[in-house]
């Protein structure tokens, strides 16, 4: 609502209109009043005033010079001039110079009435055209962020440009003794599992991600956007005077960032950090992209750049033991495939080298598959929503041990070394719940279960959510609350004890999962549920 501003020498007359004000049941915030027109400039100064009645003929600073000077604080405000028939000159004068009317003496209800509606009426008027220009100004806005999204994809994933209402220079082009550089902000997959996010608050996690970097970057220019080909991903392109800005303080700038990211968020995040360059191209995404890659050999939650990526020259595959994997699969070998796997992998076979190595170890691995089972391309493909040959195949993996979980239970499906698992779906997820039963308190991970069971990791994340309607990782947390409020209730075993016996080596993370899951701190839950008897 709206604040007035009564002013008079006379504080008769004040109270009078401020009696006549509250009598019509005008909805003002606040009703303030003044006894000349100095005081009433000092209270536009310091207040939010909508609206002003004011005498024309005041000692010190008359309605009209008050008017003129409170117009330079606040334009919009409206005035009301009261005068008498001997000062009809000055309201007419007062009417030129911005006020919406005036009311002769003595003040009339109707009159006072009429004139209060009227300056309402254009203030909501006003106020609305505001709201839409506003809106309008962010709907824009927000056109423009979308298209330029739009545009940075196209570039990076060299997708052919379609018209566009914004020209490349006001998006991509970097002016001249400028350089740019593109980060890859991945959150890992290790971020749904261990935070108290999960994978449907995907898009808050990047709101938040998106603000903080905001708030740390702000002394340079930048462009955030979505990777629209993986949605754990946002591009964050760099633009900064290269004269003035070393490499160094913005790589450092970047790891303050990651850091204050783990420390307000408690997520897992990997950065892919390119050379610097002079223009926006594909080259800047490959480059940041196999740096980011480098988190499957040497480990996520770290920030990786281009320049220490190691380079493929010179580097054979091991293909004695792929031509050994290979044998394996096509006697249907399944209990030496596992082992073959993992020498292929093994950290002998992988350190110092690039995500390059890993990726073509990937293609001869399911090459070799596809040529010793043709038909099997759909078991394959089963859960990738990607081409099993596209490089950003390494997007769907944390980790090495993903990568041969992926392929052993894959190899295992295809050999149908047990009844097809469609087929016996109920029994098996039986076995599996039965089995988180059994070791809850252990380091439980989708990865680790799929192992056990010869089946794939992603696959078991689809069925088992069929036919419980609840992931994996919520059933684990679902068995050990269940557990954890037990022993709160028949136990008197301290708080930390129990979130260890339980799988929770990190008490803090503890109370966190139990207060989120229970709707209670576990001191609380013992305190109204403890069993004295």
């Amino acid at each position: 609502m709206y604040k007035i501003l009564v002013v008079d020498d006379e504080k008769l007359i004040r109270n009078g209109i401020i009696s006549k004000i509250k009598y019509h049941k005008f909805s003002f915030d606040e009703i303030l009043q003044s006894h000349d027109g100095i005081d009433a400039v000092e209270k536009i100064k310091n207040n939010h005033i909508d609206i002003v009645i004011a005498d024309i003929r005041m000692p010190g600073l008359n309605g009209l010079e008050m008017i003129k000077l409170a117009k330079t604080i606040k334009p919009e405000i409206k005035f009301i001039i009261i005068s008498g028939y001997a000062e009809f000159e000055y309201a007419k004068q007062a009417i030129n110079i911005g006020a919406i009317g005036y009311i002769l003496k003595p003040i009339g209800d109707n009159e006072l009435v009429d004139m209060l509606n009227k300056a309402i009426y254009q203030l909501d008027k006003e106020n609305n055209l505001l709201e839409i220009s506003s809106r309008n100004s962010e709907l824009k806005k927000y056109c423009q962020t979308i298209e330029c999204e739009q545009r940075l994809n196209q570039i990076f994933h060299q997708i052919k440009v379609t018209k566009s209402s914004i020209p490349d220079e006001k998006i991509i082009a970097i002016p001249e003794e400028f350089d740019c550089f593109l980060s890859i902000i991945h959150i890992d997959h290790a971020s749904y599992t261990t935070s108290l996010f999960n994978e449907r608050d995907t898009e808050l996690m990047k709101f938040a991600i998106i603000n903080i970097l905001d708030e740390y970057m702000d002394q340079y220019k930048k462009i955030i956007a979505n990777n629209n080909k993986n949605k754990n991903q946002l591009f964050m392109l760099i633009i900064y005077p290269a004269k003035d800005v070393s490499n160094a303080e913005i790589n450092n700038l970047l790891s303050k960032i990651h850091h204050v990211l783990k420390y307000y968020l408690e997520i897992s995040i990997t950065i892919g950090i390119s050379q610097p360059s002079e223009s926006v191209s594909n080259n800047l995404y490959t480059q940041a992209k196999q740096a980011l890659d480098m988190r499957i050999i040497y480990g996520n939650d770290k920030i990786y750049q281009y320049g220490n990526v190691p380079t493929m020259e010179n580097i054979s595959l091991p293909y004695n033991q792929l031509n050994l994997l290979k044998n394996c699969i096509g006697n249907f070998d399944i209990d030496n495939t596992l082992p073959l796997l993992k020498q292929i992998f093994s950290k002998e076979n992988i350190q110092g080298k690039s995500a390059e190595f890993i990726y073509f170890l990937w293609l001869e691995i399911i090459n070799m598959i596809i040529k010793v089972f043709p038909d099997s391309i759909n078991t394959i493909n089963k859960n990738i929503d990607i081409s099993l040959m596209s490089r950003e195949i390494l997007d769907k993996f944390d980790n090495i041990d993903e990568i041969i979980s992926y392929l052993y239970t894959t190899i295992a499906d295809i050999m149908d070394i047990q009844k097809p698992l469609d087929t016996n779906c109920k029994d098996r997820i039986i076995l599996i719940q039965e089995y988180i039963e059994n070791h809850f308190q252990d380091d439980l991970s989708v990865n680790e279960i799929a192992y056990s069971f010869a089946i794939n990791p992603n696959y078991l994340s689809t069925i088992f959510k069929e036919e419980t309607g609840k992931t994996v990782i919520d059933y684990i947390t679902a068995t050990r609350m269940k557990n954890a409020c037990m022993l709160l209730s028949k136990t008197k075993a301290r708080v930390t004890d129990i979130s260890k016996s339980i799988g929770y080596n990190d008490p803090q993370y503890f109370f966190r999962v139990f207060k989120k899951n229970i709707g209670m701190t576990p001191l609380e839950y013992r305190e109204k549920h403890f069993d004295k008897v």
